[in-house]
């Protein structure tokens, strides 16, 4: 036995521990006596309370453990069974269409962006404004880019814009676009301004506020960097009072000192100022200032319209005061690519100035387009150029337009001689003498006397000598030119005796041929030009007895039929 206090061993039957004096009690063993192994009386030894108690919090844990891992079952089943009983909506998706869908997002990601691509393309207007064709096969061609809000869109390339050329009969060809870029930063301006100095224009201050809206559109151009003016001006007769020029001063002087005076051959000046223009780089149009009255014109409402779609050169009338003819001038103006704008007499200058820099500003905001022609073999027939948005631009839209591979601006006159400034240079210096006249043919010899009388500024009668004339730089250039009736009166004659008795031994040469030799003696396989048909009637005549007794081929019925309309139409003096 022990203590139940200290645990000391305990003497048999004592009453009190000899040790710290206790009192044992009833001789039961005490509850603080350390456990001892089971005896032959069979007792136990006690459990250790801390021991128990750590086995009833690892009791609690294992319990808690089980019911969250039972509360979570019940969730997911519960789940599982709702999305197993409700029908899928839109958006809603399982785990494995999930995997699927992932599995093939690769293939579709850049079809999304394409379509969000195309929903972001802006409309814009595309208008192709002129087409320089004289490097053909290489084609220049400018266009006018908008967008809605009417301003020019900026910053665009070749990777922008495709190009396919179309025949005729339907056949479309892609070209690969060689430079795209805007006129502003690249090339240069050439404007070719064709001012009216009839009459006309000396009612209301006409004349002034045109020169003075001519002045602003020199001092606007970058004539430092390379763009250049041409001074024409029109009444009776066409003067040109500067070719292509950067020079401010010389610009300035020559429009200054424009007067009015008679008639107004409008038609005559613009197609001056086309074929002028034709053989400029970069740019190009033609600016026509009028009072609106055409009375004195060689060249017809059609000549003109066909050398603006030939050579691919816009034209802008701006008509001043209230013009009888600003229909017909509107029309005409849009038949050659360009505009017609009317300025009224109220605040002319102001607006003459505000139409002259719009136009110029226009050009600036061009693109030029440059491309080799995929069919560089055709160069007779018209084609067109359709200009589109590629996929890739911001911007949609297309246009197209009509051109011809090379420009006709002479069609009527043959293509052996149409180059040559003169066919005697100096005949005015020295005698004509039969080597020179060897070889031409009547219509050569025709302008060969006659261009004696034009160095002197007379016109003619003829419409064909006049076009002749006109499409020589020396012709316009002389200061004073005289109809036919005034130069004729004239004394005394300007001619002198050295220049009549050239134009007497020509006379004489043209009046052998005709009665010793066939007058057209390749007219079964050479086309009659317009020239060669302006001959007198009697001549034509015999002409006419002539090619048909010669060999019958497709050239020599055109020529015959050719032959027949020119007898028919009035007798000319020239």
């Amino acid at each position: 036995m022990f203590c139940a206090k200290c645990g000391n061993q305990l003497p048999d039957g004592c009453r009190f521990c000899p040790k710290c004096g206790t009192p044992v009690g009833n001789g039961a063993p005490s509850p603080a006596a350390k456990p001892q192994a089971a005896g032959p009386a069979g007792n136990k030894p006690q459990k250790n309370k801390k021991s128990g108690a750590k086995k009833g919090w690892i009791a609690v844990l294992v319990v808690a453990l089980f019911l969250l891992i039972l509360a979570a079952a019940v969730f997911f089943g519960i789940r599982m069974l709702r999305e197993q009983s409700a029908p899928k909506e839109t958006g809603e998706q399982s785990e494995e269409e999930f995997s699927q869908e992932e599995s093939v997002s690769d293939g579709t990601e850049s079809e999304a962006e394409e379509t969000e691509e195309a929903k972001e393309k802006q409309p814009a207007e595309l208008a192709i404004r002129q087409v320089d064709n004289i490097g053909f096969p290489e084609i220049t061609f400018y266009a006018s880019v908008t967008g809605s809000d009417g301003e020019s869109v900026k910053g665009l390339g070749k990777e922008d814009f495709t190009v396919t050329e179309t025949d005729g009969q339907g056949n479309s060809k892609e070209a690969e676009l060689l430079d795209v870029y805007q006129v502003v930063s690249a090339d240069r301006i050439k404007m070719n301004l064709v001012l009216d100095t009839s009459d006309s224009m000396e009612e209301d201050g006409k004349l002034s506020g045109a020169k003075n809206a001519a002045i602003a559109f020199v001092n606007e151009l970058d004539l430092d960097e390379g763009d250049e003016v041409e001074i024409i001006q029109f009444n009776d007769f066409v003067y040109m009072e500067t070719e292509f020029s950067d020079d401010k001063t010389l610009l300035t002087t020559a429009i200054n000192g424009l007067t009015a005076a008679g008639n107004a051959a409008l038609l005559d000046g613009i197609y001056t100022g086309l074929s002028q223009t034709y053989y400029e780089s970069g740019a190009r149009c033609v600016v026509a200032f009028t009072g609106g009255e055409e009375n004195a014109s060689s060249y017809t409402y059609e000549d003109v319209v066909n050398t603006a779609k030939s050579t691919g050169i816009p034209v802008f009338i701006i008509g001043i005061g209230d013009s009888p003819n600003a229909d017909s001038l509107k029309q005409l103006a849009q038949q050659c690519s360009g505009k017609y704008y009317a300025a009224g007499e109220e605040d002319l200058e102001e607006i003459l100035e505000e139409i002259s820099l719009q136009i110029y500003q226009e050009q600036q905001d061009y693109y030029a387009f440059r491309y080799i022609s995929p069919d560089a073999d055709n160069t007779e027939e018209e084609r067109s150029i359709v200009l589109a948005s590629s996929s890739s631009a911001p911007i949609e839209g297309e246009c197209r337009k009509e051109y011809f591979p090379t420009a006709d601006l002479d069609s009527a006159f043959s293509a052996s001689y149409v180059n040559l400034d003169f066919m005697i240079p100096d005949s005015s210096q020295r005698e004509v003498t039969m080597s020179d006249l060897e070889g031409m043919s009547l219509a050569q010899l025709r302008i060969a006397r006659n261009e004696i009388f034009a160095r002197h500024g007379r016109q003619f009668k003829d419409v064909m000598l006049n076009q002749w004339f006109y499409s020589k730089t020396w012709y316009l250039e002389i200061a004073k030119k005289y109809s036919p009736q005034d130069f004729d009166s004239l004394s005394p004659s300007p001619l002198s005796d050295l220049e009549n008795e050239n134009i007497t031994f020509i006379k004489e040469y043209e009046d052998f041929l005709t009665e010793s030799s066939d007058i057209f003696p390749d007219a079964e396989k050479t086309l009659l030009s317009e020239y060669d048909l302006c001959l007198g009637r009697d001549i034509l005549q015999k002409a006419l007895d002539q090619v048909m007794n010669y060999s019958d081929t497709d050239i020599l019925e055109q020529n015959i039929r050719l032959i027949e309309e020119a007898i028919d139409r009035d007798e000319v003096a020239y």
